[in-house]
């Protein structure tokens, strides 16, 4: 594992740093198997339980990576990182986290709109998964896919989703 990964991985904000300081780059593809990783990605979307110091050193080790010219929007696995986060977000017990993660990408530029080649949208996967702060969150960003959101929110059974995506403009879907 290339010492940015480790750094990135353990959360160790100054090993990161050092790091860049020597050349390491902000967004190589690191290869675990058939898929390429970059330091931002595994930042922003790797899903180990972190404690509330280590998800702050998470995000410092995202905001050093942005910094240092890591690009916010780079596609691995075929999806952005803020994608990623929404759309494979773990279970309810870690939402703040989620929402930390996905305020942090917004905050950095993150494409709010950018669609899988599924045609489903980053609103799209967190209204599936996510909290009504982080929907809310990404419409105040300006994501625009709302009826296709609360069409997945519903099939989702993520009622309180709704209620943002509604008062932004939504339809209700005919059945």
């Amino acid at each position: 594992e290339p010492p940015i990964i480790t750094a990135v991985r353990t959360c160790d904000v100054e090993a990161l740093r050092r790091e860049i300081a020597a050349g390491g780059d902000p967004d190589m593809l690191y290869s675990l198997s058939q898929t390429g990783l970059t330091p931002l990605w595994y930042a922003a979307c790797y899903h180990t339980p972190y404690n509330e110091e280590q998800i702050r050193e998470r995000l410092e080790c995202i905001s050093v990576l942005l910094e240092a010219g890591a690009s916010v929007d780079k596609l691995v696995c075929g999806a952005t990182p803020l994608y990623h986060v929404v759309a494979t977000s773990p279970p309810e017990d870690r939402a703040d986290e989620i929402a930390a993660l996905v305020e942090a990408l917004v905050k950095a530029g993150a494409d709010v709109n950018w669609a899988h080649e599924q045609g489903i949208s980053v609103l799209a996967g967190a209204a599936a998964r996510c909290t009504a702060a982080t929907v809310k969150c990404l419409i105040s960003a300006g994501a625009v896919d709302l009826d296709r959101a609360l069409v997945k929110a519903i099939d989702n059974g993520k009622q309180r989703n709704c209620a943002p995506l509604l008062r932004a403009g939504a339809s209700l879907p005919p059945h």
